[in-house]
């Protein structure tokens, strides 16, 4: 097996043995985590990674049994290698996540501070903290919740202090601030949550709380030790190691340490770090334990290494395995896991190289197997390997079809063809990597030749598996058709461009910059001229390169690939003046009319009054520029309007493209003042003192919304007023008691009848009323013949009529006649039926009066009603 280390640790190690490390007969178990590949063909190379648990970097050895002579073990050992870029000492070590703080002592290339540096870093450690100018030593290095806690150890002897200083690593270009001062110098430092431990190399502990460091401190002795190191195991619990190198102690919630280690199995810690679901590393220097000289080492407890548990209730760690053999000052965990430590016999800082074992090997015939791996400890995995032959080969090959030029075609993206035109029009292909059955191909056109498009004529055949034959396939090759593309830049209005080929004329209207396209297509070596039809207003647009042959002559572009033309157009910049006729104005009198400034905002607009005649502005525009003139504020009493412009664009509104000096024509007139129009009532009908209630709704402009009024007989007007065109809409709200109104006329008339219309003049609205009137109330009467008169009657019902006033009755009636306590009104529909016989009789209606229908009971009221009802004897 490969040693650990360099020549100066082989003399310090205790006891090895092939393929395990252990001290006193006890070693931590290991077990294969990884599975082996089972197949694999002649000629292949077979390849298994082999990893173990648990995954700490160690040396051990690996027996291979069972396997072929094509096929071994190749092993990479770990070993421990340099962390960071420098040479020095390290006493005390803390991480936070990837970062690891460290401070050098003598022999060393750097000055007495707090470093920083990283497992990989290939430049120097950089300086974070500063001691004082009084400092003895430091006395400990922690860091917890991103806080990086330093002691610093001033004066000697009877002047002794301690200040411990704290540094927030999750803040940039933060600065250390005291914590706590402290008399004496301190020996080790820890922080779990809510103390602070501190140790001054006597048999007492002091615990500060992080919240309140001012308050008295607790201070508590376990056995009258003092503690050299502090750390947190992989569980979270804060050990200390006792400085006699006798016991460690867990720190719990309470004033609570317990043995956690015998003295003869783990000796003289002077560091802890643990790793969540990995272990504890326990960092031991040289030492003396009952008279024997210990030279220190670095062990390593899994997290599931075996454990008991003491009679307090807290774990008992095994002693776990040595994994470096040499004494360690301090030990550290990365975020990450990667275990850091210093010797003191070195002036550098270690971890450790990952550790890799390999089974590798090609075979070169088929055959079976059975292959048996072994850890130190005996754990063992078995496994059958399972060597095919090689299947026969075939080729994937086909024929290219209306080559011209060079094609590159690919099978499963890496096996590349390159195939030319063919003098015979067709072009065969045979790709030179044979497939075996059963394995895939996939071809595709890697590379097109210049100017052509080439496809596999069936696609689905291109891609599979291989059978018992050769793959046959087509491609097909066709010419590209180019489009005349180009751009223009610096166009300002409308551009048309004419395109002339033998296919034709083409022409293209341009009115802004960017790309433009002809639709005509062309194929390689084909001929074609580009000229300017019609230039922009204003501007002067030109082909932006030029096309001469061999001798300097001008003379048309050829089509080789996509063709992209640019042109760029250029603005006449002589000053057009805007000027303003006005006509219609008196004296004295002017209209206020505004321009807007040009795009490039060389200003942005102009305000000027102008009187009749002809005046300009002040500013100028360019031939291209858009401009606008319209009119800012009318002259009191006069409206005015641009009535024309020179030279006139599209309409003669103020608007259009500079090309010259622009002109425009604004008429004025006199203002006519609007009528007011009146909203009158015309009532008929009612008697003095009644009124109909009418409303009037505004104008849309809003000078008023609605107008209520109450009008009698006679004609009356609203108080408020419209104008002509405008929509009128006047209407009733309420009736007078006792009378129904509507309207029945306007004037003048407009539409229909209905208080609605567009003004046009005053309005007259004509109401009439009439008087309502008031309803006879009819009787409902029921005549009996054939009874006797001794009290015997039969009993009727008459329903009630539609709107409710009353549902039913139900009466009794004698031989006679007499009426149903209510009444119906001529109109409604009476309905009388028998709802019983008196005992011994059977009665029916014979007769009604008056006659509605038949002789039953049912009909329309129209005056009072008689109902016949005559009874015989049974």
């Amino acid at each position: 097996m490969k040693q650990l280390g360099r020549t100066m640790m082989v003399a310090l190690l205790s006891l090895t043995m092939t393929g395990c490390i252990i001290e006193k007969g006890k070693k931590t178990p290991l077990n294969f985590s990884s599975t082996p590949p089972t197949t694999v063909m002649v000629g292949e190379e077979y390849r298994y990674n082999i990893t173990v648990t648990p995954e700490t970097a160690r040396d051990y050895a690996i027996t291979v049994s069972g396997a072929p002579d094509w096929l071994q073990l190749q092993t990479a050992t770990a070993q421990p290698v340099k962390v960071g870029n420098f040479q020095a000492f390290v006493k005390f070590l803390a991480a936070d996540g990837e970062d690891i703080y460290f401070q050098p002592v003598n022999f060393s290339s750097l000055g007495f501070g707090v470093y920083k540096t990283q497992i990989d870093s290939s430049v120097e450690p950089e300086l974070v903290y500063t001691p004082s100018a009084a400092i003895h030593s430091l006395g400990g290095l922690f860091i917890d919740n991103r806080i990086l806690y330093i002691a610093e150890n001033k004066g000697n002897d009877a002047d002794a202090t301690t200040a411990i200083y704290r540094l927030n690593l999750a803040e940039t270009n933060a600065e250390p601030e005291l914590f706590i001062e402290v008399p004496g110098h301190t020996q080790s430092i820890g922080v779990k949550d809510p103390y602070l431990y501190q140790s001054n190399g006597s048999t007492s502990t002091r615990l500060f709380l992080l919240s309140d460091p001012n308050s008295a401190p607790t201070i508590y002795s376990y056995r009258n030790q003092s503690y050299n190191a502090f750390g947190l195991d992989a569980y979270g619990y804060l050990h200390a190691a006792a400085a006699s190198g006798t016991t460690y102690g867990a720190f719990g919630g309470g004033n609570d340490l317990v043995p956690i280690y015998n003295s003869e199995d783990v000796p003289c810690t002077l560091g802890i770090a643990g790793y969540t679901g990995q272990g504890t590393y326990f960092a031991n220097g040289p030492c003396s334990v009952n008279g024997e000289t210990l030279p220190g080492n670095l062990r390593f407890v899994a997290i599931d290494a075996p454990s008991d548990t003491n009679g307090e209730g807290r774990v008992v760690y095994r002693e776990g395995e040595i994994i470096f053999h040499l004494p360690v000052m301090a030990v550290t965990v990365t975020g990450s896991g990667r275990v850091v430590w210093s010797s003191p016999l070195e002036v550098t800082l270690r971890t450790f190289t990952v550790q890799q074992n390999t089974l590798v090997g090609t075979p070169s015939e088929p055959g079976t197997y059975n292959i048996t791996l072994t850890l130190p400890g005996g754990a063992t995995q078995q496994f059958t390997l399972t060597v095919t032959a090689p299947p026969v080969s075939y080729d994937v090959k086909g024929t290219v079809y209306g080559l011209q030029g060079a094609l590159q075609l690919s099978n499963n993206g890496t096996d590349i063809l390159r195939i030319s035109t063919s003098d015979e029009g067709s072009s065969p292909f045979s790709f030179t990597k044979p497939l075996q059955q059963g394995e895939a191909f996939d071809v595709e056109v890697f590379a097109n030749p210049a100017g052509q498009t080439c496809s596999l004529r069936d696609q689905l055949a291109a891609t599979g598996n291989m059978g018992t034959a050769d793959v046959e396939l087509i491609v097909d090759c066709e010419y590209i058709a180019y489009n005349i593309n180009g751009s223009v830049e610096g166009l300002n209005g409308e551009l048309e461009l004419l395109l002339t080929s033998e296919q034709g004329e083409e022409e293209l209207l341009v009115s802004e910059d960017g790309d433009f396209s002809f639709t005509g297509e062309f194929i390689l070596g084909d001929e074609y001229s580009l000229t300017v039809k019609t230039q922009p207003i204003g501007q002067m647009c030109e082909l932006a390169v030029s096309f001469v042959d061999e001798n300097g002559e001008a003379t048309n572009p050829v089509v080789s690939g996509p063709v992209d033309l640019p042109i760029v157009c250029t603005t006449n910049e002589t000053p057009r003046t805007m000027s303003v006729t006005v006509t219609g104005l008196p004296d004295n009198t002017t209209v206020k009319m505004q321009a807007l400034g040009p795009q490039d905002g060389r200003w942005e607009f102009e305000d000027k009054d102008f009187a009749n005649g002809t005046a300009a502005f002040s500013n100028t525009l360019l031939d291209s520029e858009p401009f606008a003139i319209g009119i800012l504020t009318q002259p009191e009493g006069y409206f005015c309007i641009i009535t024309d412009e020179v030279p006139l664009f599209d309409v003669a509104d103020g608007l259009g493209i500079v090309d010259g000096d622009v002109t425009i024509t604004v008429g004025c007139e006199a203002e006519v003042v609007a009528t007011p129009r009146t909203l009158s009532v015309t009532v008929t009908g009612l008697p003095g003192g009644s009124s109909v209630a009418m409303q009037a709704t505004g104008p849309v402009d809003g000078r008023w919304l609605n107008e209520s009024n109450a009008f009698a007989t006679g004609t009356a007007a609203f108080d408020n007023t419209m104008f002509d065109g405008e929509t009128f809409d006047i209407r009733k709200i309420l009736d007078p008691e006792g009378y129904s109104c509507s309207i029945t006329g306007e004037t003048p008339l407009d539409g229909a009848v209905d208080g609605v219309g567009i003004v046009d003049g005053n309005v007259t609205i004509t109401v009439d009323c009439t008087a309502n009137v008031v309803a006879t109330p009819r009787s409902l009467f029921v005549t009996v013949i054939g009874l006797p008169m001794d009290g015997t009657t039969v009993a009727m019902r008459a329903f009630g009529p539609d709107d409710g006033r009353w549902l039913q009755e139900n009466k009794a009636f004698a031989t006679g006649t007499a009426a149903f306590n209510n009444t119906m009104l001529d109109g409604e529909t009476f309905d009388i039926r028998i709802i019983s016989d008196p005992a011994g009789y059977s009665c029916s209606i014979t007769d009604e009066v008056p006659l509605d229908g038949g002789a039953d009971g049912f009909g329309e009221v129209n005056g009072d009603v008689t109902v016949t009802v005559t009874c015989v004897n049974n």
